[in-house]
């Protein structure tokens, strides 16, 4: 039995000489700093993409360098905020769908991916930058 558990925490599978998997991954309420490389099924980010926790923005930190690797589809949603000196790299094998979000001055958001669906548009402040590669 786990108590006072993060509940941003994940379940991560490994094995020896192999990168850990993570089962799909949801983002909310939290926020990730430093240098980061996440690998997941699926994932999903924003301020209410999992009904069992708080409602709250998941935000990628000042000197933040993350990098999210999917195998499947990345979700970005209302509530993930890039904030100003962070950089964040979605990868996808699958697709990126981006449902909002809101890109900082001086955040840097590169999507990698062979297909990208902007169902709403992230706001992007003035010197805030996002780079899209569907070459992927």
């Amino acid at each position: 039995t786990f108590l006072q558990v993060n509940p941003n925490s994940s379940v991560l599978i490994y094995r020896t000489n192999s990168l850990p998997y993570i089962a799909p991954l949801l983002l909310q309420n939290g926020g990730f700093y430093g240098k980061r490389y996440i690998l997941a099924s699926n994932v999903g980010i924003g301020k209410n993409v999992d009904r069992n926790r708080t409602e709250g923005a998941f935000r990628f930190f000042d000197n933040s360098e993350i990098t999210i690797d999917a195998e499947k589809e990345v979700e970005i949603f209302d509530g993930t905020e890039f904030m100003k000196g962070s950089s964040v790299t979605f990868k996808s094998n699958s697709k990126v769908v981006v449902r909002g979000g809101l890109i900082r001055e001086g955040a840097v958001v590169n999507i990698d991916a062979p297909s990208i669906e902007f169902v709403r548009d992230f706001e992007v402040e003035r010197g805030g930058v996002l780079n899209i590669n569907t070459n992927y």
